[in-house]
């Protein structure tokens, strides 16, 4: 995947494959864990992102399942609703928890986080996925559909103030195993040729450190 993403796609890539990497063993991460930590080490390479709360529905032939409440709510210890990541300048967004849904298999393709386009199903415009907004993609045998919902206030309460700390200290990890990775052979030129900044400030001190 990162041999053949193109410039302006290779940090998110890199980034998301970093994320796997240092999760691989661990107990599964929160939809919110994992999107803030990820929406504040996109932002040290200025890429802006924003959550977005919305429910997930995934269909096959003979099985389905909702991942996420039409109405989140948070009870103090769990909040069942679900949250992905929006990048407005790319109209994309980010779902990097969706592979703990039961209904999905747990290797290949399935256990990657998803990467889709905040686009129309109806007329393929391009948006960002505003409450009330559908975006849909394929994975294999799967469809599966996101629709944002009005209430985007309702995972407040899951992050507590020391919580911020330690999702500081997620950005820390993965933004140093992503400059890492992307100042290796075959990635350098093609992250050298990405359209951000920042980015580019970080890779010249990692060089030059």
């Amino acid at each position: 995947m990162l041999l053949n993403a193109p410039a302006e796609l290779l940090p998110l890539y890199t980034l998301l494959y970093a994320w796997q990497t240092m999760s691989a063993g661990r107990p599964a991460n929160t939809c919110t864990t994992a999107c803030l930590s990820l929406q504040s080490a996109l932002a040290r390479l200025g890429i802006a992102s924003e959550p977005r709360v919305v429910q997930a529905t995934i269909t096959c032939r003979d099985r389905g399942a909702r991942v996420g409440s039409r109405h989140p709510r948070w009870n103090g210890t769990y909040w069942d609703g679900h949250m992905v990541l929006v990048l407005r300048d790319q109209g994309r967004f980010v779902d990097m928890t969706l592979h703990q849904a039961r209904v999905l298999p747990r290797t290949g393709m399935y256990a990657a986080p998803i990467v889709g386009r905040c686009a129309n199903p109806a007329t393929g415009v391009l948006a960002t996925l505003q409450p009330g907004d559908i975006a849909m993609l394929q994975r294999g045998e799967y469809l599966i559909q996101y629709e944002a919902l009005e209430d985007q206030g309702s995972w407040h309460g899951t992050v507590g103030e020391a919580d911020w700390a330690g999702l500081e200290q997620n950005a820390d990890n993965v933004i140093s195993l992503t400059l890492d990775t992307l100042r290796g052979e075959g990635l350098i030129e093609r992250a050298r040729e990405a359209p951000y900044p920042k980015l580019q400030a970080a890779l010249a001190a990692a060089k030059g450190s």
